[in-house]
């Protein structure tokens, strides 16, 4: 009974998040967004590469509803 109440409010828990992300997220027109980045890369090991840190930032700009152009500079 446990495992199923505990199962229900993640359920509900996950529905709720997932609806409030689709609320939030519009494209408007004439908007221009920047976003900071950061990740790493990890290589196999029989590469004669060194893993590293990497960070940039992404700027976008919104032409309308279903056209945008975005660069990312690292």
């Amino acid at each position: 009974m446990k495992k199923a109440a505990l199962v229900f409010i993640f359920s509900v828990f996950a529905l709720l998040t997932l609806l409030m992300t689709l609320s939030v997220a519009e494209d408007q027109k004439g908007v221009i967004t920047v976003t900071p980045n950061i990740g790493a890369y990890f290589f196999e090991g029989n590469q004669e590469l060194e893993d590293g840190i990497t960070s940039g930032i992404n700027i976008g700009y919104d032409f309308n509803k279903t056209c945008s152009v975005e660069g990312s500079f690292n």
